[in-house]
């Protein structure tokens, strides 16, 4: 009864306009209250105790990073510098649209962060040199992706602290998988560009323009090595790293760049407080809620069936990934690790695979949720940014969606793409 009416009242109110923590905690809630002999008050220290972990602080962290990146035109910097790079291929701005999301997912460890901070940059710049705006505005919410997987990275924070797996193996097991997704969006560029009429030539640099891009862009490109060289070589946890990135980019800002002002800051910290309450309230109600999901012994009732089926543990993933495709085109794909983990973690266990693997799988698939309708974030944040309708972005996605699903496939079935750096470390 009590399993049947915490489901009922999960996906009666899921598809409703009510936020999705607010859907987990009145779900829980309302499971307790059926259930009679549990205090209420129960539902209110779970959701402490989800949020009582010191790996969580590195969240408002990175999150205050980005968004200081974002002000200070380290992000400029950083599109100027990879243009010089890679513009002179055939889809030109195209492919300097993928390096910058590679450049930048070192510093933010967000796909929204990235499709707002580099997206309006990337459009703007792509729109003035003749692309159709559209074709500009698929690319950057597909390059956007790779921003939570190249560490560090807001979701296998979340991950490793739900999961209790360490977050250093999980930034490097993201580090093959994004390059990959960057070169697969790549060959899609370069096949696309062929598709469009009067396409726009390539930007052929000079060795003293890429010089002196690289020299404008340096201090931004030093971050990263500052983030994952510290974690990698244990100086630090990637909390205390998202701590040195916070002071790293304050620092060459009011010493190097000085483009904002004490107003900016102000609007910064007041956007970082409420993109970090969005964060955190999820986490705190799903805690809530994946705490009943296990005492009504839901996770297990799932190992067991899925073992019942005696496949291979391949095919599991791949229904797995199904799922997690469906969920993620409605439901923010972090509220969706919070639901889910406490779930599905042990049935990898169980299977005997990687947590790691699973873990940077699961990151993986949840953010190409930002890039389907009806709920991806990308596609809401570009589409204010062109002033074009989520569908249209949506349908010029389409070429860009496949080969992203392609490299799903491909870090499925060839875990020794995750686990090959992590194996090193």
């Amino acid at each position: 009864m009590v399993t049947a009416v915490l489901l009922i009242f999960f996906f009666g109110t899921i598809f409703t306009k009510l936020p999705v923590a607010i859907v987990l905690g009145f779900s829980a809630l309302a499971s307790i209250m059926v259930q009679g002999t549990i205090p209420m008050t129960v539902i209110v220290s779970r959701m402490f105790a989800g949020l009582d972990s010191y790996t969580l602080i590195a969240i408002p962290m990175f999150i205050l990073a980005g968004n200081l990146l974002n002000e200070s035109g380290a992000t400029t910097r950083l599109f100027d510098f990879a243009d010089t790079l890679v513009g002179r291929f055939r889809g030109g701005l195209g492919h300097t649209n993928i390096l910058a999301s590679v450049l930048f997912a070192g510093l933010s460890g967000s796909a929204v962060a990235d499709s707002a901070g580099l997206g309006r940059i990337e459009i703007e710049s792509m729109e003035g040199k003749g692309y159709p705006i559209d074709y500009a505005a698929a690319i950057t919410v597909s390059s956007a992706v790779i921003g939570p997987i190249i560490p560090p990275s807001i979701p296998m924070i979340v991950f490793g602290a739900m999961a209790g797996e360490s977050v250093i193996k999980l930034f490097a097991g993201g580090i093959i998988p994004g390059l990959l997704t960057a070169f697969m969006l790549m060959i899609a560029v370069f096949i696309t560009s062929k598709w469009i009429p009067n396409f726009p030539a390539p930007f052929h640099a000079s060795l003293g323009q890429i010089w002196h891009a690289f020299k404008r862009g340096i201090l931004a490109l030093i971050a990263p090595i500052i983030i994952l060289g510290g974690i990698f070589s244990g100086l630090y946890t990637p909390t205390e790293a998202s701590v040195m990135t916070v002071f790293y980019v304050l620092a060459i800002e009011v010493f190097v760049y000085r483009q904002m002002k004490i107003a900016d800051y102000k609007r910064i910290m007041l956007q970082t407080i409420i993109d970090t309450g969005a964060v955190v309230l999820i986490i705190s109600m799903a805690n809530a809620f994946g705490w009943v999901l296990a005492i009504q012994r839901i996770p297990n009732m799932l190992t067991v069936g899925l073992e019942s089926l005696n496949v291979h543990p391949y095919v599991i993933l791949m229904l797995i990934n199904i799922i997690l495709l469906f969920l993620g085109c409605f439901v923010e794909g972090l509220a969706v690790m919070a639901i889910l983990i406490p779930v599905l973690v042990p049935l990898i266990q169980q299977l005997g695979l990687s947590t790691v693997h699973f873990g940077v799988l699961m990151v993986f698939n949840l953010m190409l949720g930002t890039v389907t309708p009806p709920l991806g974030m990308s596609l809401f944040v570009i589409s204010n940014i062109t002033k074009l309708s989520v569908g249209k972005i949506a349908r010029a996605t389409v070429p860009f969606f496949i080969p992203l699903i392609i490299t799903l496939v491909i870090i499925t079935l060839f875990p020794q793409l995750v686990l090959f750096i992590p194996n090193l470390l």
